[in-house]
């Protein structure tokens, strides 16, 4: 797949209870997650880039959208980045995951033809950093128009493929917690 027929979505709404403030809104240096999810797009030559989030938060180069079934977790983020993107598909960042490397998002988009790619780590699926193809909008609003989802629900409905993260495990990791965060941080340090 070519870099210009994919869009690029993070999602950056949920409510960050675990970690206490806004995931979107932790720096690291001077940029926000969800500055530096966004950069990470513009550097890899993406072109339609949004970010799913709720509340007025403007980031350059980049378009807002909200959940069109708000409070349906990730499930409705995604259907919100499907339902507002430029090209057949979209590739989907969770902004809790700051340190993921360009190169393997490059690696995700090559390796999409149709469907679902979807990163693993450790024998197991990342649904957040993942190409979904556009037309899957279609299918997600009768999953959660009463109640959320999990992700996984989509695999159901197209082609699946899982393509094995082998690089250094800390740059995959979720930051939930503000012991997460902390150790984000000093792993920016090492790898950064």
């Amino acid at each position: 797949m070519d870099v210009s027929k994919v869009s690029g979505c993070v999602l950056a709404g949920g409510s960050s209870k675990r970690m206490g403030t806004d995931k979107a809104l932790l720096k690291l240096g001077d940029k926000t997650f969800l500055e530096i999810q966004i950069d990470k797009l513009k550097s890899m030559g993406i072109e339609d880039i949004l970010y799913v989030r709720g509340e007025d938060v403007e980031v350059p180069g980049a378009r807002r959208v909200t959940d069109l079934y708000p409070e349906r977790g990730p499930l409705g983020g995604i259907h919100a980045g499907l339902q507002a993107c430029e090209n057949n598909c979209c590739l989907f960042l969770g902004v809790d995951v700051p340190l993921v490397p360009e190169d393997f998002l490059k690696e995700l988009i090559v390796r999409h033809a149709s469907g679902i790619t979807i990163a693993q780590s450790e024998g197991y699926d990342e649904p957040l950093i993942a190409i979904y193809d556009a037309e899957l909008a279609d299918v997600i609003p009768p999953l959660i128009k009463d109640h959320g989802a999990p992700v996984r629900e989509l695999f159901k409905y197209a082609p699946l493929r899982r393509v094995p993260y082998t690089g250094p495990e800390g740059l995959l990791k979720n930051c939930n917690t503000p012991e997460d965060y902390a150790e984000t941080c000093q792993t920016s340090k090492q790898y950064l």
